[in-house]
């Protein structure tokens, strides 16, 4: 089974980003991001019953929005990031925590690395 799920900024984290904004270090800034996660479900059947249960993310469509101000006005500006793990450029890790009968099988939240180039989907 397939599935997409959106994901927003309280449920994103980001390391890193001033490795590609390096004028957030010496500024106020805040972070606004939104991410599609598409991902599988899978469930192994033997004739005895069910044998493993797994999810495996496909893709993750991230797009981030810094919004940057200083001391005047004339500073301020929005710095847009988009990823695609479809380009190759990032490595996707899922990390499932025990899942027991009853729970939700969902992504909770992500981590994004941008000195790794790593997304962790947690669900």
């Amino acid at each position: 089974m397939e599935f997409i799920t959106r994901i927003v900024s309280e449920d994103i984290t980001e390391y890193g980003i001033e490795s590609v904004v390096p004028d957030i270090k010496a500024m106020n800034y805040d972070i606004e991001a939104v991410a599609q996660v598409s991902w599988s479900f899978f469930a192994e059947a033997k004739d005895w019953g069910i044998k493993d249960v797994s999810v495996v993310t496909e893709h993750i469509a991230i797009e981030i929005q810094i919004n940057i101000w200083g001391d005047d006005e004339v500073d301020d500006y929005v710095k847009f990031i988009n990823i695609n793990t479809e380009d190759g450029e990032w490595r996707m890790q899922d990390s499932i925590y025990e899942v027991k009968l009853g729970d939700v099988i969902i992504p909770q939240d992500i981590e994004v690395d941008f000195n790794c180039k790593t997304i962790q989907i947690n669900f």
